[in-house]
């Protein structure tokens, strides 16, 4: 790919590409990428500084920032879950194609499941010992969660959080008494 590099004689480039190769870079920099979209992105504009402006490649790595640079990075909006809406936009701007709207109408609806809940978990079997280990275990696990919260929101309430020793009971004989034991 030499070929579409620039000539040793014609390193100084245009006016009009040099402000458009710094009007990317100044995006691309306001544009708060995630890192590894960031480093892509520096990749091929240093690419681009380097190829011969007349070229297809040059005009193809333009187009390819740019288009980075469209997305909607770290912007998020509001869920709409309304069905009735998304069925009626779906019949209204998009003609046959019935499977595909099902579809979409159906994750639509998960969604909106979803969204209306709180998260259960349903053990089913017919061994009441089993039922109750698995409760014990999953009661352990949230008992494990709280401590390891309110430790973390003690160190970082501490005056000075580089010294303060985050602990958290292994051994059977530091547990409370009452506390469930792991299923072996």
């Amino acid at each position: 790919m030499t070929f579409f590099r620039k000539l040793r004689g014609q390193e100084e480039e245009t006016e009009d590409a040099s402000r458009d190769l710094q009007e990317l870079r100044e995006a691309l920099e306001r544009a708060r990428l995630p890192e590894a979209v960031g480093g892509v992105a520096a990749k091929e504009l240093e690419r681009i500084r380097r190829t011969d402006s007349s070229t297809p490649e040059y005009t193809i790595g333009v187009n390819y920032l740019e288009f980075l640079l469209a997305l909607p990075w770290n912007r998020f909006t509001e869920d709409n879950l309304d069905l009735g809406r998304g069925e009626r936009i779906l019949e209204a701007q998009h003609y046959g194609l019935r499977h595909v709207k099902e579809r979409i109408l159906e994750y639509l609806a998960v969604r909106a499941l979803c969204s209306l809940r709180d998260f259960h978990i349903l053990v089913v079997d017919d061994e009441a010992l089993m039922r109750e280990y698995v409760e014990e275990a999953l009661i352990r696990a949230g008992q494990i969660l709280e401590a390891m919260k309110e430790e973390l929101d003690r160190w970082s309430d501490s005056p000075n959080p580089e010294e303060y020793p985050a602990e958290v009971p292994a051994s059977r004989e530091e547990r409370p008494q009452g506390e469930p034991t792991a299923i072996r």
